[in-house]
């Protein structure tokens, strides 16, 4: 390939990946709060 067209071909794939990362890390976030959430809410059973 030629130079020119190497930077057009990598330049929607470096977008496409720091979209991904920016969508992964939103999910990350709502996973952790969901189970944060969700391990308030029931309660730990006394020890003896």
């Amino acid at each position: 390939f030629p130079a020119a067209s190497v930077g057009m071909m990598v330049l929607p794939l470096m977008i496409f990946h720091q979209l991904q990362l920016m969508v992964c890390a939103w999910l990350a976030q709502r996973y952790a709060r969901q189970r944060a959430q969700q391990s308030s809410e029931t309660e730990p059973v006394a020890r003896r």
